[in-house]
């Protein structure tokens, strides 16, 4: 049985391990007797793919395009270019509000349109793009006073940046968390306590870890329905934990680098492929 997978771009990996964690995955589907092949994202709209499943970390539309066709012709593929699709940031906010789970305030802005700042904007706060993917480090900034953000809006304007989203500041310890739906797999870690740095270094304006109590079991299992709800079994996040244990959710994507626990996150994508390899020869 061929299995392919699917690299991202890497307009989309700035500054990541998204190479690694899809290599490990094909380490551990090789030690089980699977022919695996690895394709960059031109390679695979270049090529006729004839695979029994393909793992993918794509996130280009073309790409994603054909996976779907591929998909509709009995292509198994992890992640459903559907749930990929769904991972912007307010489909995202969208969806954790109707599982009744907390966000911060969050203010959208239509960018080709005149925009009006709303005069009860709380400082300090967040602007990020969300037309897209975060690509570069300046599609994520932290805004101090009214100045910075208009002057921030302008050049995400100028960058021809469709919408974005101004975030309330919670005050509180950040948790980046990964999973790997229908596995026991679930790793939630302070990215601040990381002696090799976060993907923009943004995680210490969040300052001290103060150890506040949460539960983790509720954490687990709120991100896996959520992850389900949006058919985006590989998936990781952050979230702030304030001083009475609410978990505020900032966000939800598809297929993260896994960067420190990638050989337990392969070993769990490598169970739930072939969780679907025996589904679909007994189906």
């Amino acid at each position: 049985m061929t299995i392919a997978g699917v690299l991202r771009d890497e307009i989309f990996s700035p500054n990541s391990n998204d190479l690694r964690i899809m290599q490990l995955v094909s380490e551990n589907l090789q030690g089980q007797g699977r022919t695996i092949l690895l394709y960059t994202e031109k390679e695979f709209l270049r090529n006729d793919i004839h695979a029994h499943i393909v793992f993918s970390m794509a996130r280009h539309t073309a790409t994603l395009d054909k996976l779907q066709v591929l998909e509709s012709q009995g292509t198994l593929v992890v992640n459903p270019p559907a749930g990929v699709r769904h991972c912007h940031r307010i489909e995202i906010t969208q969806a954790l509000l109707r599982q009744g789970l907390s966000v911060p305030r969050n203010v959208f802005f239509d960018l080709s349109q005149e925009v009006t700042l709303p005069e009860d904007i709380p400082f300090p706060c967040w602007l990020k793009r969300a037309d897209t993917y975060t690509l570069t480090k300046d599609d994520v900034c932290f805004i101090h006073n009214q100045a910075a953000l208009s002057n921030h809006l302008a050049d995400f304007i100028k960058r021809n940046i469709k919408t974005a989203v101004v975030s309330r500041h919670i005050k509180g310890d950040l948790i980046k968390f990964y999973g790997v739906s229908k596995t026991s797999f679930f790793h939630w870690h302070y990215p601040t306590l990381n002696i090799h740095g976060e993907k923009f270094g943004l995680e210490k304006l969040n300052g001290p870890v103060r150890h506040y109590p949460f539960s983790p079991d509720k954490l687990k299992a709120d991100m896996t329905l959520l992850a389900e709800t949006l058919q985006v079994p590989v998936y990781g996040g952050d979230c702030i934990v304030d001083n009475e244990g609410n978990c505020q959710f900032i966000d939800f994507n598809d297929w993260p680098s896994f960067s420190v626990c990638a050989e337990e996150a392969s070993q769990a994508i490598g169970e739930y492929i072939n969780s679907l390899i025996r589904s679909s020869v007994t189906a």
